[in-house]
């Protein structure tokens, strides 16, 4: 089979990159040929990539969503004539990123006569519903491909909501869990506390932070030697950051909850690996966007750490709650910081969680993935 994959990133500094990267490291052995089409201004290539990639960047960017209707054409007309040549070289197309780039990739496959597979990440796979004009051609799109695939029932649902495509279906995202051997001998940043809970995720409303630093808040104040290490881009003035360090300062806690910013993949596994637990609340923002999954949760519990997560957010999918971690109502800050106190205070529960989690990473790891999308393809060139 010769396969021809169109995303706007391949690094793994974004899920939609780390998700392309962990399938075609495990798909493209599997076929005769690979191509990949590239958005332009992407971020870069992921080492991990398989060897013998034909990449060529060639997409609109993936803000396309956000320009005017006259450069969205401009994009659409200088890409298509690349799009059009290499899906003719094409037994499938399976697009890795959802719209604009899944736009692209049906109406030239379908035009072409080739079967393609569309995957969702979420919230850019609901966003466009939110303007006439894209919304139009990404129903068009979803309804077209031969399968829709989301990482999640979460996701599924939330697209739902907006509309229903006879071809979706869930295929999970998968985790590495081999990245968590070894993960103790790692060097933590300077200044790590010897007792922390970690949280994951840029300073903004959509990762749920004016949820879990309260609820740290009210937690800590039974537990004195534990501290709240937050990883993650913040930027000081902006609102949203400083009404969670005015909480924290209001609460006397200043000393006990560590902004780190940005790590490196080897300082994020050094504290997962030394976390008493792993603490994330994601919220649906104003403007609709949302966590589809969650990664960190099967990270976390690759290096054998307990969860907590909220309801209504893609912690459903990700957390087995009473066996991998515990899962809050929706919403519900007293009942986060009631998680947390039952976990800090409880090393045997920890201990369980944390063993049960190492087995559920295993069994959700990116090979599992990779095996869904394979008879996925499979059964698409059988109908077509």
């Amino acid at each position: 089979m010769k396969l021809l994959c169109l995303t706007h990133s391949l690094s793994e500094v974004d899920g939609v990159g780390k998700y392309g990267t962990e399938v075609l490291r495990r798909v493209a052995p599997r076929c005769d040929a690979v191509e990949v089409l590239l958005a332009r201004k992407h971020r870069g290539l992921s080492d991990r990539l398989p060897p013998g990639l034909d990449v060529t960047v060639a997409l609109p960017p993936d803000y396309l969503l956000y320009l005017s209707w006259p450069k969205f054409a401009a994009y659409v007309a200088a890409a298509m004539p690349k799009v059009w040549a290499a899906v003719g070289r094409a037994d499938l197309v399976h697009a890795l990123s959802d719209y604009p780039h899944a736009w692209l990739a049906v109406e030239a496959a379908k035009a072409r006569g080739k079967p393609v597979v569309v995957s969702g990440h979420g919230t850019y796979s609901v966003a466009p519903f939110r303007y006439p004009g894209h919304r139009r051609l990404i129903r068009r799109a979803y309804g077209r491909a031969d399968a829709l695939l989301l990482g999640s029932r979460f996701a599924l649902s939330k697209l739902e909501e907006r509309a229903r495509f006879e071809r979706a279906r869930v295929v999970r995202y998968g985790v590495d869990p081999t990245q968590a051997d070894g993960a103790r001998d790692l060097a933590p940043p300077r200044g790590t506390p010897e007792r922390f809970v970690l949280t994951i995720g840029e300073l903004k409303e959509r990762k749920g932070h004016h949820l879990s630093i309260p609820a740290f808040l009210e937690a800590a104040r039974g537990h004195d030697d534990v501290h709240l290490v937050v990883i993650g881009n913040r930027i000081d003035g902006d609102a949203y950051f400083e009404a969670r360090r005015a909480e924290i300062a209001a609460a006397g806690m200043t000393e006990r909850v560590h902004f780190v910013g940005n790590v490196t993949e080897e300082e994020k596994l050094a504290l997962l690996a030394r976390a008493e637990l792993f603490l994330l609340t994601p919220v649906t923002s104003a403007e609709g966007g949302f966590e589809a999954f969650g990664l960190v949760y099967l990270e976390a519990n690759a290096c054998g750490v307990p969860t907590v997560g909220i309801a209504d957010s893609g912690a459903v999918d990700a957390i087995r709650d009473e066996e991998t971690g515990l899962v809050a109502p929706a919403g519900d800050v007293a009942g986060v910081a009631a998680r947390l106190d039952r976990l800090l205070g409880d090393a045997a529960l920890r201990a369980r969680f944390g063993a049960e989690g190492v087995r559920w990473a295993r069994s959700n790891d990116w090979d599992a993935t990779a095996r869904g999308i394979l008879d996925v393809y499979g059964e698409v060139l059988k109908s077509s």
